[in-house]
């Protein structure tokens, strides 16, 4: 799959969580991000995501496509840069890092 196909909307997504959050970095600002792909990149469910959004604890703008919520690809990377709380530290386990991949 291709990051063009990803800017064009003609992304399918599978089962693997890290499928879209693999191509964000190459998806344009201004394409329309359904909202299970949203919850894909911010690591949430939808129905989390739907709930922040109904309750208005959200600060990410959704536009309204009829009845369907689209999230902007430039919007959700702006969130997760204001959202970001200090630096990100490998954790250590039994001697062995671990460490979470930030896109």
């Amino acid at each position: 799959m291709s990051v063009n196909s990803v800017a064009t909307g003609t992304f399918k997504m599978n089962n693997s969580a890290s499928n879209i959050r693999d191509h964000f970095s190459g998806i344009d600002d201004d394409v329309l991000l359904s909202r299970a792909e949203t919850a894909q990149i911010l690591g949430c469910t939808t129905g989390t995501l739907a709930n922040w959004v109904c309750n208005r604890n959200f600060e990410l703008p959704v536009i309204m496509v009829g009845r369907l919520p689209k999230c902007r690809a430039g919007d959700i990377r702006e969130y997760i840069s204001r959202n970001r709380r200090g630096e990100i530290q490998p954790a250590k386990t039994n001697g062995a890092m671990v460490t979470w991949p930030i896109d």
